[in-house]
């Protein structure tokens, strides 16, 4: 997987990254004053990638996905 610049504008306010796996586009993750959104696109659901948080301190907590 690899990370890209988003090939479209986004939202004022919100930065955004593509996740690529090969020549598919597996994700958006989009950053805002209100959170992280990461948008799936088909194939790559949440539910079929791990998806973790890193604290400050170095800790990996998971996330559910719903």
């Amino acid at each position: 997987m690899t990370f890209h610049p988003p090939s479209k504008d986004t939202t004022p306010g919100r930065s955004a990254i593509e996740l690529w796996d090969g020549d598919r586009q597996a994700a958006t993750i989009y950053a805002g004053r209100a959170g992280i959104m990461i948008e799936f696109e088909p194939g790559y659901e949440a539910g079929n990638m791990e998806i973790g948080i890193r604290g400050g301190a170095g800790v990996l907590v998971p996330v559910i996905a719903a």
